[in-house]
């Protein structure tokens, strides 16, 4: 029975994992927040921003696009934009698949270890049939609920993820827009 539950903490552990990492993905699109480079920009640092997006690639491109004139920067902003929302996208199912899959084998495992335990009643004596009932659904729930805690994790990194998504496209978007201005 420790097998199963070892194997549901694995699972879950890994699919927790993999939604955090989904949360990264989304937190940190490009490699400088958009809404500071605005911010800088309103209060006239053109040297500083310079130097900040010389390393970074979609920023530098961004800005790029905004020395360029007519249709050719408006093709170049709006395929920056593009890009952004690419990335912002990246593993963007993994959390609800994740929740899938820890549920799933939290519910297998902890099937499995109930007939384990189940297994164990035919050599228990009579006055014991009750603790080793007792045992083997305890074990099953507990290796169950390892399951079901990993995939209320995902769908709680999934809904971060989304909350950093909109605010991330936003600052993006407010961004792109500022340059065009300027």
């Amino acid at each position: 029975m420790i097998a199963f539950a070892l194997l549901a903490a694995i699972v879950a552990i890994g699919c927790v994992a993999a939604s955090a990492r989904r949360v990264l993905f989304a937190v940190a699109p490009t490699t400088l927040d958009a809404s500071i480079l605005r911010q800088a920009i309103d209060a006239g640092e053109r040297e500083k921003i310079r130097e900040l997006i010389a390393s970074s690639e979609w920023e530098k491109d961004v800005f790029d696009a905004a020395t360029l004139e007519g249709e050719e920067r408006a093709a170049r902003m709006n395929e920056a934009l593009s890009e952004i929302d690419h990335r912002l996208a990246t593993w963007s199912r993994v959390p609800r698949v994740c929740a899938s899959i820890a549920s799933s084998t939290g519910f297998l495992c902890g099937a499995m270890a109930l007939r384990a335990g189940l297994s164990a009643v035919d050599a228990a004596p009579d006055q014991a049939i009750d603790s080793v009932l007792h045992g083997a659904v305890g074990s099953a729930l507990g290796v169950a609920a390892l399951g079901i805690a990993a995939a209320v994790a995902c769908v709680a990194l999934d809904s971060e993820a989304k909350k950093a998504v909109r605010a991330r496209r936003l600052a993006a978007d407010l961004l792109v827009e500022r340059l065009e201005r300027v």
